[in-house]
């Protein structure tokens, strides 16, 4: 078994890596991988027009100027076919970001994510943005992005419940 998680952003070629991981796998061996959709959404339209909302696009415009897809999850199947692999086998769930859903296990999991975000956002858009954007940034937290500064640390702070996810995705498939 092979195992790659959250990827996006750290392989300029996907044909190449899955023809390696096809090599390296012993016959009847596994390669897994767990991506998510870096762009957040919303079913009831609670992010429109937030930083959420206008990043994600901003986010997959930087990425494609590096050179680097963010959409990982919309070709893995489709690359893992072409590469080869055999019974594929795909799952998609919703992911929520922040303590809004009602389940408990699902909520938890929000603030987690919500964790996550709160953490990484300036190590996922600093670089890309300032770098492929042109955007300049201040050095002050949380006034580092204006657009996320309108929503987001508030959000993260459990003071306001968007109904914001992202897609997480799996793909295991054997050789």
């Amino acid at each position: 078994m092979v195992h790659g998680r959250q990827l996006f952003g750290s392989v300029s070629d996907y044909q190449k890596l899955y023809a390696e991981v096809l090599r390296a796998l012993k016959p009847g061996g596994w390669y897994e991988q767990v991506e998510i959709d870096p762009v957040a959404q919303s079913e009831d339209g609670s992010i429109a027009g937030t930083g959420f909302d206008q990043v994600g696009p901003l986010t997959l415009e930087a990425a494609e100027k590096f050179g680097r897809s963010f959409r990982v999850l919309n070709h893995m199947r489709q690359d893992m076919t072409e590469a080869g692999f055999e019974e594929i086998k795909e799952v998609r769930f919703k992911w929520p970001i922040g303590g809004w859903p009602k389940d408990q296990k699902m909520k938890e999991i929000g603030r987690y994510n919500a964790a996550s975000w709160d953490q990484g956002m300036e190590g996922w858009f600093l670089y890309l943005f300032t770098e492929y954007l042109g955007v300049c940034f201040s050095p002050t937290p949380f006034s580092l992005f204006p657009l996320l500064c309108d929503s987001v640390p508030d959000f993260l702070n459990g003071m306001v419940q968007h109904s914001v996810r992202q897609t997480k995705g799996s793909v295991r498939a054997s050789m």
